[in-house]
């Protein structure tokens, strides 16, 4: 069942106009689409006139769809549409040299979108939900703990590669950009196992010339044989159960991206990802804090995720917001919570 869907982007994308272009995947999927470029006007004096571009693409799977339903076909088409163009936007950058054709991620659309899935429109909002009910009204506090935080950066390095990465990849992970999430994700671990390895081997007195090299040995062997015998903790990347599931949920995950060229991703494997890197650090952490290899006040702690799936949101507060933007039309009734149950 082919999926039609538009969505105007807040810039104009230097494609040329109105041609529609075809490219097929082998038992996955057809897409046809075309970039339109639409004259705009504004109040402002200044530019009174600018364009934005407005992408077209539809969507016909070659695999059997017959068993889902309306909503799952929804978020899958509506997954690949914005994987493809962001894929041809990389192919188009790089083929003609025009490093400032940016990609688009979820936050550049519009707040709904509305899809043709056979005879059937529907609105399609779940990924702005996460939004909607994950932040509440910005006070001096959320201000004082960036501030804090970036003074940290500053003062260790170390702690500011490990949070920036982890920083890009939960943006990666609500635009749904899941294979930039899992490698920032795996640089994020990386870094952290080197800065409990530059800690440990200061602890012991090395001299920094030799840290250096230390920080150089292979990662399964600096955790397997360094930090277990620091941590006094048996972390063999076949028992260890923290181990075992970041080395099967993340880090395979990027190793398929550097190794065998896979690009796509979805959110079930990301969001496990995630679950896994929260675990594996906060065990650790909680272990270099044992061995008084780190201060408790230093700890670095990983939080849970708000993710791009119902079950996380507050029901009534999602309602409000989707009132005051004028959608709530697409989930009339009890839609709602029947979606909320699904998943």
């Amino acid at each position: 069942m082919a999926v039609k869907l538009s969505f105007e982007l807040k810039y104009y994308i230097p494609i040329v106009d109105d041609i529609t272009f075809i490219h097929s995947y082998p038992d996955f999927a057809t897409f046809k689409y075309r970039f339109v470029k639409i004259a705009q006007t504004s109040t402002d004096p200044v530019i009174p006139e600018f364009s934005t571009t407005t992408i077209y693409i539809e969507f016909i799977p070659e695999i059997d769809v017959s068993g889902w339903d309306i909503e799952r076909h929804a978020k899958e088409a509506f997954t690949a549409c914005l994987l493809f163009i962001n894929q041809y936007l990389d192919a188009y950058r790089l083929a003609n040299n025009i490093e400032f054709t940016s990609n688009f991620s979820i936050p550049d659309l519009p707040p709904y979108i509305l899809m043709t899935i056979g005879d059937d429109t529907i609105g399609y909002t779940l990924p702005h939900l996460t939004k909607v009910a994950g932040i509440g009204t910005p006070n001096r506090d959320m201000a004082k703990l960036a501030t804090e935080k970036i003074i940290v950066w500053d003062a260790y390095s170390r702690f500011g590669v490990i949070d920036k990465f982890r920083s890009r990849a939960i943006y990666h992970l609500y635009t749904e950009e899941f294979m930039f999430a899992i490698i920032e994700l795996q640089t994020s671990f990386e870094a952290y196992i080197r800065m409990c390895q530059h800690l440990i081997l200061q602890k012991q007195n090395f001299p920094e010339a030799e840290i250096e090299k230390h920080l150089l040995f292979p990662l399964k062997n600096t955790i397997e044989q360094h930090l277990a015998k620091a941590l006094k903790e048996n972390l063999d990347f076949r028992i260890n159960p923290h181990i075992v599931k970041w080395n099967r949920c993340l880090y395979k995950l990027r190793n398929e991206i550097i190794h065998t060229g896979r690009m796509i991703f979805y959110g079930n494997e990301a969001y496990v990802a995630y679950d896994s890197y929260q675990g594996v650090i906060n065990y650790l952490s909680d272990l270099m804090v044992w061995e008084k290899l780190i201060p408790a006040d230093k700890n670095i702690h990983v939080t849970d995720l708000s993710k791009n799936i119902f079950e996380n949101h507050d029901l009534n507060r999602t309602k409000e917001e989707l009132e005051k933007r004028g959608i709530l039309t697409f989930l009339e009734g009890d839609d709602l919570e029947t979606k909320s149950s699904s998943g």
